[in-house]
């Protein structure tokens, strides 16, 4: 009786007793409840509370498995800075614009390390004034920067960068920098020169010019850029530059690499299609031995290849071609599949050659192109195709009567 009604005491306690609301249920940590727990909730609830909170955590920051900073999580587009002098950049400073003046001397800010900032967050550093000085971005230490062991330097005003890292090296998220798109290349063929109008003190690894092209050029070349020097212009390869890689007009991104020039891109404009640059060029052989020496120069032979040209002389037979002094091709007439005969090719003609694979086709013979017709005894015109055509009456009595 009596282990009975204490069950019933216990019941009744518990029915009147203040709500034990005090542990939510939470995954992440904006799933909690701040004024958890109740004071009235019973104290062999903690543990509750704890386990609660490591799990909201954890689920949280899954891969947290290293000390953050979080002070200027929200400051990248309204914290703004200004560094007039060299310092290292602190976790504090991440997020952060920072706008460079270097009128009082030479500004380096050195990224912190990048192992212990939080993984994803950036910086973003923007040259503010045009001066001689430089503004350079330095690595805090054997880390790459954006994939390289080098520095970035800000060599014009407004020349922006945006850096980022991944926890183990810092990337260029993104680059704006000095519109050269109507700069042109001075200077003589091979030999060019350029004025950027930036603050440049020296060359560097990764430094950039854009400009376009004012002279085809005719074999290895260089440049000199706000006569800091003329260093040789290469391919990426550290090929040389060859006739006609740079053609006039062509817009060309150089890159230096400490050494020399590395021409990136070079695209050709519409002008230079439109007035057959690459195709159309004059014979420079004899009769029935032509030469042409496209620029740039073709490395060898290909099936439907395509060339026009201006014939010096006129053929009186067979004749070959030879083009950028691969070796003699037979020219054969496109309609007859046969060599040539004399006068197919006039002096100071143009004429269009295709390969076919194993000669070249003439596309346009300028030899005349007789049509043989035949008569019937009684006056008829053969056709083709087994039809006739009779002579008109009057010129029938006139054959008769001769």
């Amino acid at each position: 009786m009596k282990k009975y009604l204490l069950f019933i005491f216990v019941a009744v306690a518990l029915a009147f007793s203040p709500a034990q609301a005090g542990l939510e249920s939470a995954t992440y940590i904006a799933d909690l409840v701040s004024s958890n727990p109740l004071g009235s909730d019973p104290k062999n609830q903690g543990d509750d509370h704890l386990r609660l909170l490591k799990s909201t955590l954890q689920a949280t920051f899954p891969v947290a498995n290293r000390a953050f900073n979080l002070t200027q999580a929200a400051e990248w587009s309204d914290t703004v800075a200004a560094e007039t002098a060299s310092r290292a950049l602190v976790t504090a400073d991440l997020g952060k614009i920072l706008l460079v003046d270097p009128t009082s001397g030479a500004v380096t800010l050195t990224l912190p390390d990048p192992t212990v900032v939080l993984t994803g967050w950036g910086i973003v550093v923007k040259r503010s004034v045009t001066h001689a000085n430089a503004v350079t971005i330095a690595r805090f230490g054997a880390e790459l920067l954006d994939g390289q062991a080098k520095n970035i330097t800000l060599d014009i005003i407004n020349d922006t960068v945006v850096l980022r890292t991944d926890g183990t090296d810092w990337f260029v998220w993104a680059r704006s920098s000095f519109n050269e798109s109507n700069l042109v290349l001075a200077g003589s063929a091979n030999t060019y020169t350029l004025t950027t109008g930036r603050t440049l003190a020296a060359y560097y690894d990764g430094l950039e010019v854009s400009a376009e092209v004012n002279v085809l050029n005719t074999g290895a070349s260089t440049l000199n850029v706000d006569t800091l020097g003329a260093d040789a212009i290469e391919w990426p390869d550290a090929a040389a530059m060859a006739a006609g890689d740079l053609p006039l007009g062509a817009k060309a991104t150089f890159r230096h690499d400490g050494t020399n020039w590395q021409l990136v891109t070079v695209t050709s404009p519409a002008k230079q299609i439109q007035n057959q640059t690459y195709i159309a060029f004059d014979d420079t052989g004899a009769a029935d031995a032509y030469v042409i020496t496209p620029i740039p120069a073709i490395t060898a032979y290909v099936a439907y290849q395509s060339w026009e040209f201006k014939a010096a002389n006129a053929n009186t037979g067979a004749s070959t071609m030879n083009v950028s002094a691969l070796g003699t091709r037979n020219i054969f007439d496109n309609s007859t599949g046969a060599a040539l005969t004399s006068g197919e090719i006039l002096a100071n003609g143009i004429y269009r050659l295709t390969d076919d694979g194993t000669q070249l086709l003439l596309m346009n013979s300028s030899a005349a192109r007789i049509d043989v017709q035949t008569f019937t005894a009684d006056g008829r015109r053969n056709g083709g195709n087994g039809l006739q055509t009779r002579w008109p009456r009057s010129l029938r009595r006139f054959v008769r009567r001769r």
